[in-house]
């Protein structure tokens, strides 16, 4: 019925030779976990150690967890495929590192609310505040 003069019976219309090359080729990336999980407790740790001082940055970092959470699942769903080897550790390994993150905060704040000369000029003279 169909014939195709041109083509040899199993032989590939490509150059690549192994499977896991040609999987690379035509699938998608596979999702880096690690990654994600070092840019979350990054971001973390920053907006949690300097929200005492700057409350702006409880809003900020909603904002940005929000926003990584929409990108992630969008990318998840349409751009990468399933990795294997992830399990259920990586998740527990970080949330059993989210109380460091309190420490943090709790040091900053100390150190912000009680350092009396933090942002004061060079001549300040506690003479000239309580005369």
């Amino acid at each position: 019925m169909f014939e195709y003069e041109d083509c040899d019976d199993d032989e590939p219309e490509t150059k690549i030779i192994f499977q896991d090359d040609l999987n690379e080729l035509y699938l998608n990336k596979l999702v880096q976990c690690f990654y994600i999980y070092l840019w979350f407790f990054t971001n973390y740790l920053i907006y949690y150690s300097y929200s005492g001082s700057m409350p702006l940055m409880y809003g900020l970092g909603a904002l940005h967890f929000f926003l990584s959470y929409l990108c992630y699942k969008f990318l998840f769903v349409d751009f990468y495929r399933i990795s294997y080897g992830f399990d259920d550790d990586i998740p527990k390994y970080a949330l059993g590192l989210m109380k460091y993150g309190i420490l943090f905060h709790l040091v900053f704040n100390v150190f912000m609310y009680t350092n009396k000369r933090i942002l004061t000029p060079a001549v300040y003279d506690t003479d000239i505040h309580y005369r």
